[in-house]
């Protein structure tokens, strides 16, 4: 469709800002808003016919609702969609505040992410002045591993890591780190985010036993 209407010249900009603005909407819509609404459609009207559908009921419709609750949709990026891969987030967070320089880029990324590669990223954006606010969901573990080796009554001690405190390390590159490990550390962190001079990473601590999977 896209083809066509280029070569038709109608209802696609010929101007390169116009098309490509059209372009990442068509994209959403395709890979995202069209998908997930139609999977989610499909597996309400077939209910139970099938089996138990309750899993499928449960991820499509969470799905929808998270897609339709983003109000800005291109300013949301999943960076391992369709690749598969962890440690891209920090980098496409690191893009985007590029890119607008008037929004702060919000990074939300795990612990075996920001060590597989963001560290080093950090201090990229530490060195450019990207406004870029960094959460860690740091529960000291691949999740994924943890998570399967735990269904499946196998020890979990090969997908623990004891990495190191990474609000110092912040700090020690030229940005701001703080620390949450409970309700209480919420003030500072809302102190230092909303002072922000430059980048901040915010160390949330999690318990892996306790992390809700939701798929």
């Amino acid at each position: 469709m896209m083809y066509i209407a280029e070569k038709a010249g109608r209802f696609f900009p010929q101007d390169p800002r116009g098309k490509w603005e059209v372009t990442q909407w068509v994209m959403w819509q395709m890979a995202n808003q069209g998908p997930k609404t139609g999977e989610c459609g499909h597996f309400r009207r077939l209910k139970d016919t099938r089996g138990d559908q309750s899993y499928a009921v449960r991820r499509f419709t969470d799905e929808v609702i998270r897609r339709f609750s983003v109000l800005r949709p291109r300013a949301w990026v999943c960076s391992f969609a369709g690749f598969g891969a962890i440690g891209n987030g920090l980098a496409v967070a690191i893009g985007m505040g590029c890119a607008d320089r008037k929004s702060p880029a919000v990074a939300l990324v795990g612990d075996g992410s920001f060590m597989l590669g963001g560290l080093a990223e950090f201090s990229t954006a530490v060195r450019h002045k990207v406004d870029l606010i960094v959460v860690v969901c740091n529960d000291g573990c691949y999740g994924a591993e943890y998570r399967k080796l735990a269904a499946r009554d196998f020890e979990t001690e090969h997908s623990l890591f004891d990495w190191p405190d990474f609000a110092p390390v912040a700090d020690a590159l030229g940005g701001a780190g703080c620390t949450v490990r409970s309700l209480g550390d919420l003030p500072y962190v809302e102190k230092v985010v909303t002072g922000r001079d430059r980048p901040v990473l915010i160390d949330l601590k999690l318990d892996p036993a306790a992390v809700h999977w939701g798929h």
